[in-house]
């Protein structure tokens, strides 16, 4: 790049961003995904168990509670919760990730597997 673009404010061209001297520089490629873990945001995780278990699971991402419902539906094989984990596999945006583990917390706190709930945002 001639040193003159550099220079002279008033020169119209493509400058690397790192000649720009921003403050703040941000790739437009972003670095590696995290794929399916959303977290849930810090307020909202929440912590789930199963009856006789002696240790809880903190469900804080769209991941967690996938895991979650995956064993439980295999542990009791109940086709609302196949249902369940159908919706959540399905979650595609943050609006449905979040509407399914809304779900997945209504369905512990009704069979009793809630074990510590963190009130939702929305829920207030």
């Amino acid at each position: 790049m001639d040193r003159n673009m550099r220079s002279d404010p008033g020169i119209v061209g493509i400058a690397p961003a790192q000649s720009l001297n921003l403050p703040i520089v941000r790739s437009i490629v972003a670095g590696p995904t995290l794929g399916e873990r959303m977290p849930v945001a810090p307020l909202d995780y929440f912590d789930a168990g199963f009856p006789g278990a002696s240790q809880t699971v903190r469900i804080t991402s769209l991941h967690d509670a996938k895991v979650f419902a995956r064993r439980w539906v295999i542990r009791d094989k109940d086709p609302a919760l196949k249902a369940l984990l159908r919706h959540m596999e399905k979650a595609n945006s943050s609006a449905t990730a979040d509407i399914a583990i809304r779900q997945l917390k209504q369905a512990l706190a009704c069979r009793g597997m809630l074990v510590d709930a963190n009130p939702l945002r929305s829920d207030h």
